[in-house]
């Protein structure tokens, strides 16, 4: 399975609203929003998790409340 598509399982099962896209150089772009606790669950399983492709560069930063109603794949 690949990672967008880990991502939105793992998403799903935290309760986690956004997205998840491609981008042009191969890496894969998240924007999150839930509960502080549960997106640095996220971030861990990012981190560590075969499924996630075990993110090696990441960058984290906070942005404003968009209201997702859900996570998507694009």
């Amino acid at each position: 399975m690949g990672v967008r598509f880990s991502a939105k399982d793992k998403a799903d099962a935290l309760g986690i609203k956004g997205y998840a896209r491609n981008k042009r150089d191969g890496s894969v772009f998240l924007e999150l929003e839930g509960e502080v606790a549960v997106l640095r669950e996220f971030i861990d399983w990012c981190k560590t998790s075969e499924s996630s492709g075990n993110a090696r560069d990441m960058a984290v930063s906070p942005g404003p409340i968009k209201g997702y109603r859900e996570f998507q794949i694009y």
